[in-house]
């Protein structure tokens, strides 16, 4: 998309990356402001925003363009400063909506995932986790693999696996309830 926007000094060049189920997904860059875009074909207004997160760095707009007949809900990376973040962000929402035909379902899982982007975000920024939180992060990953997962279906695993959400205990099973520490050191 880059290399095609060069030279070009307005419009937008857009790729569809979405699969046939669900709304259509396309990967955008605005030939003025060099910015990336995720859009979201939604048909959907101004309105259908409010409430979602409110950032700087990334921001959300109802978008027309000359390639599709729906309006769409884009997402603007606004400073290159958040491109890693934006670039999982935007894979996150688009695999969270795949599949999702019904326009008002969409908009929840939409507002869902944002929500959750925006208290990562706020809790993290845009450099993402402490030393101590990526060793608890594998840890934790750890533990999925090797306890988990041979016992039960991996569907299953993921939503017992609560220690991304800030609940008091990483993993629960009904009653059950696991807490995974980590230190610094290696065993030799």
């Amino acid at each position: 998309l880059s290399a095609e926007a060069t030279g070009r000094t307005s419009g937008r060049v857009v790729r569809r990356t979405s699969s046939v189920l669900g709304p259509a997904t396309f990967a955008s860059i605005d030939c003025a402001s060099r910015h990336r875009w995720l859009l979201i074909e939604m048909d959907a207004d101004r309105h259908d925003l409010q409430g979602l997160p409110d950032w700087r760095e990334m921001r959300l707009a109802i978008v027309q363009s000359g390639s599709m007949h729906n309006s769409c809900v884009g997402i603007e990376l606004a400073s290159e400063e958040y491109g890693d973040i934006f670039s999982a962000m935007v894979e996150d929402v688009a695999l969270a909506l795949s599949g999702i035909e019904s326009k008002d379902r969409r908009l929840v899982v939409l507002r869902e995932r944002l929500q959750k982007w925006n208290r990562f975000l706020k809790e993290h920024g845009h450099r993402g986790l402490t030393e101590d939180q990526v060793r608890g992060l594998f840890c934790e990953i750890d533990f999925l693999k090797r306890r988990l997962l041979p016992t039960r279906s991996a569907v299953l695993a993921v939503q017992e696996w609560l220690g991304p959400e800030g609940a008091p205990h990483d993993f629960r099973n009904g009653q059950a309830a696991i807490e995974v520490k980590s230190n610094g050191r290696t065993n030799a």
